[in-house]
């Protein structure tokens, strides 16, 4: 026998043998499988009695603080007690204070932002009774508003003018196309001399002009020819 012949008889067993194994594998399949389900179904009894368990153990350890708090307060001395009472007094003093605050300032945003109060007022909620009883509380709740405000600002389309130093509120077709449209550089905005805070960008000035194919506009203006 040759060597080619040699190598090919060895190649051909191998193959018979991976098929072997493979049916072997497919005919004990459903054995293994019946097998293994009360392993599996053993598995899930298991976990469902430690997660009993570990509830339990977390009710019991709730109970147990709950009866040791009862039993300090039971347990308390004259001194204690008045101390306790005194925390709660001051406790409900700040939070009523704050809830002053809290409203004042928010009637205040509320001529111009009406339907920003629900964010805003989330925001002072979220406020710790340590940060209400701050001296500069009203403060912290006027910067929630700004902090409200100038992200809605932010997603309505305000832009900075580099050019003129001044923000102004971009309109929403240029908006869509800030990151490739040449006609949204700050550069290019006109602002009115005899009115500082009315600034154009270049797609709401070549409206004006009756200039409506923008598209056209920019290729000859990146073309550098004049229409």
């Amino acid at each position: 026998m040759s060597k080619w012949n040699i190598l090919g008889n060895k190649e051909e067993n191998k193959e018979q043998s991976q098929q072997e194994v493979d049916a072997l594998i497919e005919k004990l399949a459903p054995a293994f499988s019946k097998l293994l389900e009360p392993l599996a179904t053993s598995v899930t009894n298991i976990n469902k009695k430690f997660e009993a368990l570990e509830s339990a153990a977390s009710t019991a350890e709730a109970e147990e603080r709950a009866r040791q708090e009862a039993e300090r307060a039971a347990n308390r001395t004259p001194e204690e007690r008045d101390s306790d009472d005194k925390k709660k007094l001051l406790a409900l003093a700040v939070l009523t204070n704050a809830r002053i605050t809290e409203q004042e300032v928010m009637a205040n945003a509320s001529q111009r932002w009406p339907h920003l109060i629900p964010k805003i007022q989330s925001l002072m909620n979220e406020r710790s009774v340590e940060e209400k009883a701050r001296p500069n509380y009203k403060a912290l709740c006027e910067n929630i508003v700004k902090l409200v405000v100038g992200d809605e600002a932010i997603n309505s389309g305000l832009r900075y003018d580099g050019k003129n130093k001044q923000f102004f509120l971009e309109d929403g077709s240029s908006a869509g196309n800030q990151d490739t449209s040449v006609l949204n550089d700050p550069d290019l905005s006109w602002t009115n001399p005899h009115n500082p805070n009315q600034t154009l960008t270049a797609k709401q000035t070549l409206a004006k002009l009756g200039i409506t194919d923008t598209k056209a506009f920019e290729e000859n203006l990146k073309n550098g020819r004049l229409m």
